[in-house]
């Protein structure tokens, strides 16, 4: 997939005077991104821990690339909504 892709094409359609603020998420841990489809955040969905479990790409702020490393928790960031999806294998 290219990501820089995914996300100009979102940038590119966006009309408002408020700065969207976006990201790539991609699976980086073949868990096949299950956590995404919880609708709370005591569900429990990740194999792993749930910490830097999925991969992120931003274009944005001065920033350009992979974001690296930086200790994310699945569970402390919902409410989460996807704008785009790639069918997945279920």
């Amino acid at each position: 997939m290219n990501l820089p892709y995914v996300l100009l094409s979102t940038l590119s359609s966006w009309e408002s005077s408020i700065e969207l603020d976006t990201v790539v998420v991609y699976d980086s841990n073949n868990c096949n991104l299950n956590c995404f489809d919880c609708e709370t955040a005591g569900e429990k969905r990740c194999p792993g821990k749930g910490i830097d479990c999925f991969g992120l790409y931003k274009i944005q702020k001065g920033f350009n690339g992979y974001v690296p490393k930086i200790g994310i928790d699945i569970e402390k960031i919902y409410p989460m909504m996807a704008v785009y999806e790639r069918a997945r294998k279920r």
